[in-house]
């Protein structure tokens, strides 16, 4: 499935945002905002940007198709301190399809979801500066106000009902599904959730070049700090190492000791006597391998429960993670796989010490039930 993603938000002075920036920097153009005397010079950001154009309805004045006319007509005409200057649209665009393809895509869309309803919008594709099909996305400032012969009229409420925002959601689904099909691509998008969808898998999050330079710093922060950590991880593995060898060690000195003591005292015993501590132990062995079986399950389904919780908080509320918190997220459950691993190894290498502890006790009680007791042998 192509990537889906259909943001709206608005211009607003109330936020400290201008028109005539934002359409300089959408559309890679040097323009002054007459109202401030600012300038606005984001003309090295045009190789980025790979298309725009403005669309304005049949009847609309001449000059509108100038952008830096029809951005500062629209500061000029609004007064309030809060006023709403336009409202931006940010959908990606398919990879799947050309350039070409990507414009005409475009156009019939802004065309029918915004301009026959009395809207200008200026519209322009950016790009990966490297990559023609790395994050290939639109932006579509459109204005908020009726257009007139002479100019701007009326604020148009009807624009910001959130029942319009979903059809025009509906539109480019449509739109840009149509364009795959004719371009002979498999691929389509789907405007609704994935939990509407039906589709168990947690939702990505659509990240801009903006999202990515932050990322990108984010990563190389974790790798500084990765490298200054390195030694002493690589100090600490090295002297766990050592540490468990030592007990493994100790752990089979103690064992030797504990065998000749059994070698000893059973040779001592009566020989009805030591077939039923033979049997005693045997059957205390037995009981401790299935506890121990038992504990491991048990510890091993209350882990499965725990994880299998926090998948799902974690699921829950990934969208809303920074990137540099979704690193760390990453980063925790990299240590838990290694955690997993560690435990399972741990596991192996006791139920591989308690098979050796048995092989080797076996002879030894088989030699002592072979042999007679001392007391009988008088």
């Amino acid at each position: 499935m192509a990537i889906y993603h259909f943001s709206a938000q608005i211009i607003s002075r109330s936020t400290g945002r201008s028109a005539v920036a934002a359409a300089s920097y959408r559309a890679g153009e040097k323009m002054i905002d007459k109202r401030t005397g600012e300038v606005f010079d984001y003309s090295k950001r045009d190789l980025s940007v790979k298309f725009k154009e403005i669309f304005t309805p049949d009847g609309s004045p001449e000059w509108m198709k100038d952008r830096s006319k029809l951005w500062n007509a629209v500061e000029e005409i609004e007064k309030r301190k809060d006023a709403q200057l336009a409202r931006e649209i940010v959908l990606a665009l398919p990879v799947e399809l050309t350039r070409n393809q990507r414009v005409e895509l475009l156009r019939n869309f802004v065309q029918e979801a915004f301009v026959q309803k009395g809207m200008v919008a200026d519209a322009a594709i950016h790009e990966d500066f490297y990559q023609e099909t790395k994050n290939p996305h639109a932006h579509i400032m459109l204005t908020t106000r009726v257009v007139e012969p002479n100019g701007f009229g009326q604020k148009e409420r009807l624009w910001n009902d959130k029942q319009l925002l979903e059809e025009w959601r509906i539109s480019w689904q449509i739109h840009a599904n149509n364009a795959l099909e004719k371009a002979g691509r498999d691929e389509r998008i789907d405007h609704r959730t994935l939990a509407a969808q039906g589709i168990e898998r947690m939702p990505t999050i659509h990240e801009g070049w903006g999202a990515e330079k932050t990322e990108r710093k984010a990563i190389n922060e974790a790798i500084r700090a990765y490298n200054e950590n390195k030694a002493l991880e690589a100090q600490r593995e090295e002297l766990l190492a050592e540490l468990s060898g030592v007990v493994l060690q100790a752990k089979k000195e103690r064992f030797i000791q504990q065998q000749k003591t059994i070698e000893k005292t059973l040779l001592d015993m009566p020989t009805e006597r030591r077939r039923a501590y033979v049997q005693k132990t045997v059957e205390e062995l037995e009981k401790r391998r299935l506890e121990k079986v038992r504990r491991v399950q048990s510890k091993a389904s209350k882990r499965h429960e725990r994880r299998q919780a926090q998948y799902f908080e974690l699921r829950d509320t990934f969208r809303q993670k920074t990137p540099v918190e979704r690193l760390r997220i990453e980063a925790l459950y990299r240590q838990a796989a290694r955690l997993v691993t560690a435990l399972a190894e741990a596991i192996k290498t006791a139920s591989a010490w308690a098979k050796e502890r048995f092989e080797t006790l076996q002879p030894v009680v088989v030699k002592s039930l072979a042999s007679p007791g001392r007391e009988h042998e008088k």
